[in-house]
């Protein structure tokens, strides 16, 4: 799966995303959304943004979604995707196995695709929007769900990604 990121994650990267999902400063997707629209608009243009659900649990205990609010920029922006279950604690604690195997069946596609009735899954390409690219194993994890609907593309774009260089393909 292509990879866009709009930053490296490093130190201070860390930092910014801590503030904005772990202490709830929402006002940071306004920084950044348009920038990463802007990157869509070169890397995914015709596809639909599809920001990753967050579980019920995190989604109360931030109060938002965090992809949802990076995505607001990206049109057209669909949700398409239903979280259905958890990975039983934070991603962030895990190496890359633990991961892919923690996602595994936690998402699932909606039942229809969107927009009018004759739109079908085979005639959408998907770009999906998250904050952070450290391993891949969630978006991985969702692209699968998307091809196997028949989805003819699937990409990420995201705020950051672990690594020496941000704006790479994986």
């Amino acid at each position: 799966m292509q990879n866009r990121s709009l930053y490296r994650y490093n130190g201070f990267m860390q930092e910014v995303l801590a503030q904005y999902k772990y202490r709830g400063d929402a006002a940071l997707a306004e920084v950044f959304a348009p920038e990463l629209a802007r990157l869509g608009r070169s890397f995914a243009r015709g596809y639909t943004a599809v920001p990753v659900p967050l579980a019920p649990d995190r989604l109360l205990e931030r109060g938002f979604n965090q992809a949802a609010l990076l995505a607001a920029g990206l049109r057209p922006r669909e949700d398409l995707l239903v979280r259905t279950g958890t990975t039983a604690g934070k991603q962030s604690k895990r190496g890359r196995n633990a991961r892919l195997a923690s996602v595994a069946g936690c998402f699932a596609a909606k039942a229809q695709a969107p927009g009018e009735e004759t739109v079908s899954w085979g005639e959408l390409k998907i770009v999906l929007v998250d904050d952070l690219y450290t391993t891949g194993a969630t978006l991985q994890s969702i692209g699968e769900v998307f091809y196997q609907k028949g989805v003819k593309d699937v990409r990420a774009l995201t705020l950051a990604r672990a690594g020496d260089v941000a704006d790479i393909d994986s």
